[in-house]
Order: structure tokens, then C-alpha cells, then sequence
């Protein structure tokens, strides 16, 4: 990930955040752990003819396959094949080294010269940060809060719904402040926790909403089990995204979504050849990715997508405190996580995807799965029970059968950076690792019945297509497609119990989205605003906040 020309720049480039789990890092020499069963029936695949159309032969090399980016502007918009396919192509495009087309450099296409990091949240702004061809990146922090349709942070509650919590106001001494039976604003002096060890929120009416364990929408914190490393995240859109926004920010554009059809893509192109730019890629339209790194120390790099990186350093003196000293150090950073969205157009008569195409990527060691079902290749259901263990261990768990999974042991304050250990059983009380289980392994729940078993079979039937593609030193082999959603012709998002999201719609990636397992990316990128909210809700999170280009 390249960023931006000065120490500012690139410490808004990068969006750190701590996550969910606590992970033994995988050592050099390790095995693949989640490799797909081997003998799907192959509902949705790659064709060998159609996998040939999206290498770009003229930027690639022996040993260096590019890809070219999907071509949305011609989406056959055919479920469910179609849009897995897009989305492989996507990543592989995403992960391709730069081209000289794209600037050129030691990066990947989406930190290349083409893209753009966004900033981190600052004073209720962000910045678009032009990327160089350096190769160097930074972070800037450990938090990475989903929020709401008002831009408040959320948790989860136990019937799996979404809630949002404001940060609380606070009294004199810092502590929160309650309303009491007069209606007068007080100070409480401790946390009251539940006997079954759960805190208890309230919502506006003042009803209290039980909480799952482990699944705290908020900051929560996660670290590496052998070499305690954070998890630090980023965001980059393409130049297409960049200019659109800067086109409707600046009146020059009028719109209420993202571009869907040739007319829409017309008008942007025309507004950024009057500003002097060109764009390599149309055909990719509007596109945002957001990624997860964890420190490359202990891990055979040759198996990961990488990038150089100041990371924040910490006062870790204080076992239930760390303090941000406002210092960073150089390392190397190791991709774990990919969400890949990006609208696009229609052939099929449709009116095109405006409320974006979602769809998410992990590393193979990431972490174990739950049992799930597919249908193999000679027409069989078949269960596959947790995954072995890779030789050097998960990254996000420290065995294949953890025990209490996707429980957070300490969260971040959004406002100082200073991580705090969380308490109540079964957690230690001090910052350490956790584990993670991936609840539902190819997005879509056991109890959707015969569909999670067809939609299991299309992700492993398509990840085995590509990866029986790729060369075996390439290291996107390294990567698994779990999933991807979006809406019945491309409609404004809507929840249950009228929910009109299909594919695999209760995805979650376990470096980004661990206690949300269970929802939906629509139910935090909603459709109450088809852009985007000022506050940060809606549709795309970064759209309200940011600012325009220059």
C-alpha cells in the first residue's frame, strides 16, 4: 500500500484496528490449512477459455501474471456464477503488481498510483491520500468500529439485530453519565455485570439489550498469539470512485448512487478529463477496498501479499493499558483480510448494481471453520468437520477446536487510541489473545437448508477453478473467496423480514467482522442513503466524510 508525500499523510493513510481474536502466527514452511475439498460438483466455475480473457498479456511476465480488472460496464448480472466470478477477477486484478499503466512502482493495483488511501476519521473528515509508487505505507491507529445508518458505532444483540450505541456523554470526573428516576444526568461509579458474565446496554426507550458474547460491533481488539501483533487496516478506492465523489461533492455531477450504466460512467469521465486525468480502468467503475495486516514477523512472507509499513507503538508496560507513545516503527505487514466492492452495470435487462457488489477474502491460515456441507462431485452431500491445524498453527486461533471463539479480550478508546483489557468471564482481564472461529464458513447459514449447501458448493467449486489456474509459487493461492451479496436487480437494500439480499448473505471476514457473524454487509452499509450519510452511515461509510480532491 503506497501512500501519501509527507508524515501526515501517511499516518491518515492507513486504518489501524484491532480485531477479534488472538491467532498463533503460522511459521515458515507451513502448509496451506484451509484448502477447499478437492471434488465439488462444479456448479460455478472458471472456464480455462474465459480464465485466459482476464490476464492482461501485455503487462505480464514469466512468473508475473497481471489481470485486468472485471468488466463491469458489461456484467452479465446472471446469479449466482456471475458474481462470484466478478468478484475473483476483482481480487485478482486488486492483488496483480502494478503495471507501468497504473504508475508502475513495487505495489499492488489497488495501492498503486491509480488509487487513492482514505484517510482515517479526523475531526468528522477524511482525506483522499494520492498514492506514490513507493511502496511504503503507514498506519495510524487500531480501530476499526463498524457504525450505523447514523454513523454510531453498533453491537449486536441476541435475536442477531444491529444496534447502535452512542458514545456516552460524560460527567466530571470521566466517568459516563446516566439519567436517574428525576430525570437528572448523574455520574455511575462502576459497570454493572450480568451473573451469566454479559454488560448490559440500553436503548434510547431505556430497554436493556442482552448482547452475545464475544459479538461487540465496537473497537474490539485483536491480537497475534506467538508475536503479538495488531491488526491494522486500510482503505483505498480507485481514481473512477475518487473522481465521482469529488464530481458530486462540487455540484458537478448530479447523482444519488453510485454509477450503474454507461451514462453514468460518461459523466464522470468527462468531469475528470476537465480536471486533466484519465483513467486506465472504466471499465471497473466505481470501486473501494478495505484491507486487514498483521506483522510479518514469524510468518513465511513468501505465502503473503506484503507491504512495508510505520505502525503505531505502545506503552506496553501496563498489561491492561496500552498507551500509544505517538512514535512509529518501520515493519513488514502481511495481508490477511480483503473486502472488495464495486458497482456495476447490466446486460441482462437489469437496471445494473448501484448498491454495490460485496465480497470478501481471507488468507488459507487464517483460522478454523465450523462444520458445514456441500455437495460433491458425485452428487453427494458431505459434511466437513473443523480443518486441521496448519504445522505453525492459525493465525486467529490457537487450535482448531477454540474454545469460547470470537470473544473479545479488550477494545480500543476511539478518542486517545489507548487499548484497555475488557473483564468478565471467561476473559483473562488483561490484553492478550483470544481465538476465532469462522461461524459460518462460506457466508451463508446452516439453517438456510439446501441453499447453504449450494452456496458452499459454488464457493469451493470456484476457489478450486482458480486456484487449479493459478501457478503454485503465485501468492494469491494463498487466498480463499468466502463470499459475496448484493441485491434482487440491484434495489435499495432492505432488511428482514422483507430482506431482499441474496448470495451469501451472512458473510463475515474473521479479521474484520468477527462479532458480526450472523448479519449482513447491508445491515451496517444500509441503504438509507445510496451514497452515503455526512456522518458516516449509509451505504458507503467513507463517502459522507470525505472531502473532495483539489
Amino acid at each position: 500500500m503506497n501512500s501519501g508525500t509527507s508524515p501526515n499523510d501517511f499516518r491518515r493513510a492507513l486504518l489501524a484496528t484491532v480485531l477479534i481474536s488472538a491467532w498463533p502466527f503460522a511459521q515458515p514452511g507451513t502448509a496451506r490449512a484451509q484448502t477447499p475439498p478437492a471434488n465439488p460438483k462444479p456448479t460455478c466455475v472458471v472456464p480455462s477459455t474465459l480464465f485466459a480473457t482476464w490476464i492482461d498479456t501485455t503487462a505480464s511476465s514469466p512468473g508475473n501474471v497481471v489481470f485486468k480488472p472485471a468488466d463491469s460496464e458489461t456484467f452479465p448480472d446472471v446469479p449466482n456464477c456471475t458474481f462470484y466470478q466478478w468478484a475473483e477477477q476483482m481480487f485478482l486484478w486488486l492483488t496483480s503488481a502494478t503495471p507501468p499503466t497504473y504508475g508502475g512502482g513495487s505495489g499492488r493495483i489497488f495501492d498503486s498510483p491509480t488509487f487513492y488511501g482514505v484517510s482515517a476519521l479526523e475531526n468528522g473528515a477524511r482525506t483522499f491520500v494520492p498514492n506514490t509508487a513507493s511502496g511504503f505505507a503507514a498506519v495510524n491507529g487500531v480501530r476499526n468500529a463498524q457504525v450505523g445508518p447514523n454513523g454510531i458505532p453498533v453491537i449486536l444483540n441476541n435475536l442477531h439485530q444491529l444496534v447502535e450505541v452512542p458514545t456516552p456523554q460524560v460527567g466530571p470526573t470521566g466517568k459516563p453519565v446516566i439519567r436517574d428516576t428525576s430525570g437528572r444526568l448523574v455520574e455511575f461509579k462502576a459497570t454493572k455485570m450480568l451473573p451469566n458474565g454479559k454488560l448490559a446496554f440500553l436503548d434510547a426507550n431505556g430497554n436493556t439489550i442482552p448482547v452475545q458474547q464475544g459479538q461487540a460491533g465496537g473497537g474490539d481488539v485483536l491480537m497475534a498469539t506467538k508475536n503479538s501483533s495488531l491488526v491494522y487496516y486500510a482503505i483505498h478506492v480507485n481514481d473512477v470512485y475518487a473522481y465521482f465523489a469529488t464530481g458530486v461533492k462540487t455540484n458537478a455531477i448530479a447523482a444519488t448512487h453510485f454509477p450503474q450504466n454507461a451514462a453514468d460512467m460518461a459523466k464522470i469521465v468527462t468531469f475528470a478529463t476537465g480536471k486533466g486525468k484519465t483513467f486506465p480502468d472504466t471499465v471497473a467503475m466505481a470501486v473501494e477496498v478495505k484491507t486487514a495486516w498483521i506483522d510479518a514477523t514469524g510468518l513465511d512472507a513468501s505465502k503473503y501479499v506484503t507491504v512495508t509499513a510505520a505502525v503505531p507503538v505502545y506503552n506496553m508496560l501496563n498489561p491492561t493499558q496500552w498507551v500509544p507513545t505517538g512514535a512509529t516503527k518501520q515493519a513488514t505487514l502481511a495481508l490477511v483480510g480483503m473486502h472488495v466492492v464495486g458497482s456495476t452495470a447490466s446486460t441482462s435487462g437489469h437496471p445494473g448494481h448501484p448498491e454495490m457488489i460485496w465480497s470478501t477474502f481471507e488468507h488459507v491460515n487464517n483460522t478454523p471453520n465450523a462444520s458445514y456441507n456441500y455437495t460433491n462431485s458425485g452428487n453427494t452431500t458431505t459434511t466437513v468437520a473443523s480443518s486441521p491445524a496448519p504445522a505453525g498453527g492459525w493465525l486467529f486461533a490457537a487450535s482448531s477446536t477454540p474454545v469460547n471463539p470470537n470473544f473479545s479480550h479488550m477494545s480500543v478508546d476511539p478518542a486517545t487510541g489507548t487499548i484497555g483489557a475488557l473483564t468478565g468471564a471467561p476473559r483473562p482481564g488483561t490484553i492478550s489473545p483470544s481465538d476465532t472461529e469462522r461461524t459460518n464458513p462460506w457466508g451463508t447459514p446452516a439453517s438456510a437448508g439446501s441453499v447453504f449447501t449450494g452456496n458452499n458448493t459454488d464457493l469451493i467449486a470456484i476457489n478450486d477453478s482458480i486456484h487449479g489456474q493459478l501457478a503454485p509459487t503465485d501468492v494469491r493461492s494463498n487466498y480463499l473467496f468466502t463470499g459475496a451479496t448484493w441485491t434482487i436487480f440491484g434495489a435499495v437494500p432492505t432488511q428482514p423480514p422483507s430482506s431482499n439480499q441474496v448470495g451469501t448473505n451472512q458473510m463475515a471476514n474473521t479479521t474484520m467482522e468477527t462479532y458480526q457473524a450472523g448479519t449482513n454487509c447491508f445491515s451496517c452499509h444500509d441503504g438509507s442513503n445510496m451514497l452515503g450519510k455526512p456522518g458516516g452511515g449509509g451505504l458507503s461509510h467513507i463517502w459522507g466524510p470525505l472531502k473532495p480532491l483539489p
